[in-house]
């Protein structure tokens, strides 16, 4: 009877905690709903995790006057996607932005425990992602790839980009790979941005310390809540400006 009392009490919590889990989520997606911004405004729409002022700053990060496209790894439903694609729009040229996830909710067994827990009936998010690109205006503007980052070299080589936003892995030897896939495809002036960057995923901060720094060519450029960006400068080389 005791033991049957203790398994009752722990599912019980387990419950609690899922459910605290799931109504923070569902409040923290909601940031953005009352911006000056219509693509912000939308993104708050769709399930996903930008911070404070995060959207913001990755609406600023893509407008910046650089050409090339933008890259994405890690999307989830497409939050993110909706804010950078409504700047690819918003730029009036040419650029896409090329949205990359497995769409399996893999990762860590953490992680794993805590997708499970919002997403009950779920197994991927393959078509949350694209009903909401639909539903919010900016599937001609996107390219989404199911695949993990590192089968993409050959896909994306020679592909300029102006920022890459990288949410995918978030373990050191993950990051890093990504990190090293978009270095060469970033034109001077632009921007490697990095989500996550706190206490609970040090690897992240190690990678970027590793490959993000001036002797690579790239320099830090600002940081709003956990979202880090870095920017490769232009080098002078026997007279002309290159990348």
């Amino acid at each position: 009877m005791q033991d049957q009392r203790r398994s009752l009490q722990d599912r019980l919590v387990g419950w609690r905690r899922r459910r605290h889990a799931r109504l923070a989520y569902l409040r923290e997606a909601r940031i953005g709903h009352t911006s000056p911004n219509i693509w912000i405004r939308r993104s708050a729409q769709i399930l996903g995790w930008l911070h404070e002022n995060e959207a913001e700053f990755l609406w600023d990060l893509a407008m910046r006057p650089v050409q090339g496209h933008v890259l994405e790894i890690g999307t989830w439903q497409g939050k993110s996607a909706c804010v950078l694609a409504g700047a690819c729009v918003e730029k009036s040229d040419d650029s896409m932005l090329v949205s990359v996830d497995t769409f399996d909710m893999s990762g860590t067994e953490r992680q794993l425990g805590y997708y499970q827990a919002l997403h009950r009936r779920s197994r991927g998010t393959f078509y949350e992602f694209n009903e909401n690109a639909q539903r919010f205006g900016f599937s001609s503007r996107v390219i989404p790839i199911a695949a993990p980052s590192i089968r993409l070299k050959q896909l994306l080589a020679a592909t300029p980009l102006r920022l890459a936003f990288i949410d995918g892995r978030h373990d050191y030897i993950g990051v890093k790979e990504d990190i090293s896939l978009v270095m060469p495809l970033i034109v001077a002036g632009g921007i490697v941005a990095c989500h996550d960057v706190d206490y609970r995923y040090p690897g992240i901060a190690e990678a970027i310390g590793d490959l993000l720094t001036p002797e690579h060519g790239y320099s830090f450029l600002s940081q709003q809540h956990c979202l880090v960006a870095y920017m490769k400068r232009a080098t002078l080389v026997e007279g002309s400006l290159t990348c």
